[in-house]
Protein backbone atom coordinates (compact mmCIF):
# COMPACT_ATOMS: atom_id res chain seq x y z
CA UNK A 1 0.00 0.00 0.00
CA UNK A 2 2.83 2.63 0.89
CA UNK A 3 4.32 1.94 -2.78
CA UNK A 4 1.07 2.89 -4.17
CA UNK A 5 0.49 5.94 -2.09
CA UNK A 6 4.20 7.26 -1.95
CA UNK A 7 6.37 6.19 -5.21
CA UNK A 8 8.68 8.17 -4.08
CA UNK A 9 9.57 6.76 -0.80
CA UNK A 10 12.34 4.52 -1.06
CA UNK A 11 11.43 2.47 1.81
CA UNK A 12 8.36 1.18 0.54
CA UNK A 13 10.28 -1.40 -1.46
CA UNK A 14 11.94 -2.73 0.89
CA UNK A 15 9.44 -3.11 3.44
CA UNK A 16 7.75 -4.95 0.68
CA UNK A 17 10.97 -7.31 0.00
CA UNK A 18 11.04 -7.67 4.11
CA UNK A 19 7.65 -9.19 4.73
CA UNK A 20 8.08 -11.77 1.71
CA UNK A 21 11.25 -12.53 2.80
CA UNK A 22 9.81 -13.17 6.56
CA UNK A 23 6.74 -15.22 4.54
CA UNK A 24 9.10 -17.02 2.69
CA UNK A 25 10.68 -18.32 5.67
CA UNK A 26 7.57 -19.17 7.84
CA UNK A 27 6.17 -21.08 4.15
CA UNK A 28 9.77 -23.23 4.22
CA UNK A 29 9.10 -24.01 7.91
CA UNK A 30 6.13 -25.21 7.12
CA UNK A 31 3.71 -22.94 8.31
CA UNK A 32 0.70 -23.17 5.99
CA UNK A 33 -1.30 -20.45 7.31
CA UNK A 34 1.63 -18.25 5.80
CA UNK A 35 1.12 -19.42 2.36
CA UNK A 36 -2.09 -17.59 2.14
CA UNK A 37 -0.97 -14.64 3.81
CA UNK A 38 1.70 -14.55 1.03
CA UNK A 39 -1.13 -14.74 -1.51
CA UNK A 40 -3.61 -12.30 0.44
CA UNK A 41 -0.28 -10.02 0.03
CA UNK A 42 0.62 -10.48 -3.47
CA UNK A 43 -3.24 -10.03 -4.47
CA UNK A 44 -3.15 -6.60 -2.15
CA UNK A 45 -0.42 -5.85 -3.64
CA UNK A 46 -1.50 -5.88 -7.02
CA UNK A 47 -4.76 -4.28 -6.64
CA UNK A 48 -2.83 -1.14 -5.16
CA UNK A 49 -0.39 -0.98 -8.56
CA UNK A 50 -3.94 -0.73 -10.17
CA UNK A 51 -4.99 2.07 -7.94
CA UNK A 52 -1.61 4.04 -8.59
CA UNK A 53 -1.83 2.81 -12.40
CA UNK A 54 -4.87 4.33 -13.16
CA UNK A 55 -4.71 7.15 -10.64
CA UNK A 56 -1.33 8.09 -12.40
CA UNK A 57 -3.28 7.41 -15.95
CA UNK A 58 -6.07 9.92 -14.80
CA UNK A 59 -3.27 12.95 -14.21
CA UNK A 60 -3.69 12.25 -10.51
CA UNK A 61 -0.48 13.09 -8.15
CA UNK A 62 1.07 10.71 -6.41
CA UNK A 63 1.65 11.48 -2.52
CA UNK A 64 4.76 12.65 -1.52
CA UNK A 65 6.26 12.57 1.99
CA UNK A 66 7.20 15.58 3.93
CA UNK A 67 10.74 16.01 5.79
CA UNK A 68 10.56 19.49 6.51
CA UNK A 69 9.55 20.28 10.03
CA UNK A 70 6.63 21.97 10.42
CA UNK A 71 6.69 25.72 11.58
CA UNK A 72 5.22 26.36 14.87
CA UNK A 73 3.17 28.85 15.56
CA UNK A 74 4.33 31.46 17.97
CA UNK A 75 0.92 32.51 18.89
CA UNK A 76 0.46 29.93 20.89
CA UNK A 77 3.01 30.01 23.25
CA UNK A 78 2.21 32.50 26.19
CA UNK A 79 4.36 33.50 28.46
CA UNK A 80 3.69 34.49 32.33
CA UNK A 81 5.13 37.77 33.26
Amino acid sequence: MANALFPEALDGQAFAEEAHSILDQMISNGNKVAQMRKEELIHVERLFFEVATRAKSNGLQPLTLSTEERPTNDSTVHEEQ
